[in-house]
This record gives C-alpha cells, structure tokens and sequence, in this order.
C-alpha cells in the first residue's frame, strides 16, 4: 500500500513498553521537567519558524537499514513540516489535527489522522490542546547531561497515545537535536542540526493543498468507523 512507503515515520505511532521513574545522578526528575517545559517554549516561536536538517537511520528487525535526509521547519507541536530530500522526495505536513503525506515524485497525497504521528506532541505545551495525552520528562538512568545537550526519556502514560523515546535537547536554546522512539526490535533515529529562526515563514506553509494532477486518497478517521483506515 502507498500509505506505507511513507514510512519509517510510520514507526513513531508504535509503542514501547514503560520505564518507571528512577532518579539519576546528573539529572533529577524537578530538572527533567524543567528542560521538557523549556523545550516547549522554545518549539513555540511568536514570530516565523525553525528551520533545520534532520538525519534518520532506521533499522527494523531484520537488521535492513534504510537513511534519509531533509528539512523540517517547526511553528508549533502540531504545525511543522519535515521535507524528506534523499533517497526520495516526499513531505509530511502538519496542520493542526491533520497530518499531509505528499509523495512528490509519484504524485500521490495521503490524509492521515494526525494522532498516528505525533512525533512532536511532547512539545506540546501543557495548558494547551493535546489531545488528551500524558506526556512527561522522566529522570531515568537514560537522563543525563553533557556539555552541549540535556538526555531525558518522554514517556507516555498511555500506550495508545504515543511511543516511549529518548531525546536530546540543546543546552544553549532547549531545541531539539536528537529523538529516538523505543521500538520493539527496531531502531529509529533522528538527528536535527543547523536550527536557526526564519521571520519570513508564513502560517500558509502548513496549510497543504495537493498541487493539481496528484491523486488524493483521504485516510483519516470518520465518527462512523470507530478508527482510522489501515
């Protein structure tokens, strides 16, 4: 199916099992929360976007590799867009409770129920809409700090809602430079590097509208189907 060739974001909606809270020597859980909440500010521009590149290496469980490179421009946890450029071109788009996948060089646009990708709702402010989620920094012996990045684990309080992952986040600035998902005998990771604050990006650039002569197929969810179209 087209849908999942969109992948390997498609691994982000794949949940891993809990880690319960333990505290760490280089990062206590007041200090988890406070990068988390930082990082929310931060992803949350009054004016123009983040732009970056990102670099993904995903290996499933037969150990077959698969990288990708783009640009992933960020307004808000629920309005960004990450552009894939290599191997293939295709977009994913986020408007608010939709999520765009444009496959450019096959003409082909999917619309997704945005609650299968919520790569970056744990950026999501905490007085604000998420959707019913609850995400939180955890100390665990996987946070830590560095001279240049803050380590935590987001965990999800709800399996359904979202996987468990590891990410990094810059010192200097609180954006992200690193997120891994815990998927069950698969490793995905994505590294984000050259952030830098563009004043000239509009709201109209999350807004997607299929180009003329793409083929559109609608894969959200209806009230009447209970779930989203696989």
């Amino acid at each position: 199916m087209q849908l999942l060739r969109a992948a390997p974001l498609v691994c982000f909606v794949s949940c891993g099992s809990q880690t319960p809270p333990v505290k760490h020597a280089g990062l206590g859980q007041r200090a988890a929360e406070a990068s988390l909440e930082r990082a929310r500010r931060a992803h949350h521009p009054r004016q123009g976007a983040w732009v970056g590149k990102f670099h993904q290496r995903f290996v499933d469980s037969a150990g077959a590799s698969r990288e990708s490179k783009g640009r992933i421009v960020i307004k808000s946890c629920d309005r960004y867009r990450l552009e894939y450029q290599v191997p293939e071109k295709k977009h994913f788009v986020r408007s608010r409770s939709v999520l765009w996948i444009w496959e450019i060089e096959e003409k082909a646009a999917f619309r997704v129920d945005s609650m299968k990708f919520n790569i970056f709702d744990f950026l999501c402010p905490r007085s604000g809409k998420t959707e019913g989620r609850q995400i939180q920094a955890q100390a665990t012996r996987g946070s830590k700090t560095s001279a240049r990045t803050v380590d935590l684990r987001i965990v999800s309080k709800r399996d359904e809602l979202g996987p468990s992952a590891s990410i990094s986040l810059r010192k200097s600035d609180g954006l992200i430079s690193r997120y891994s998902p815990q998927i069950k005998g698969s490793t995905n990771i994505l590294n984000f590097s050259d952030w830098h604050l563009d004043m000239h990006i509009a709201e109209a650039a999350f807004d997607f509208k299929p180009p003329q002569g793409v083929k559109v197929k609608d894969a959200t969810m209806r009230p009447s189907q209970g779930k989203g179209i696989p």
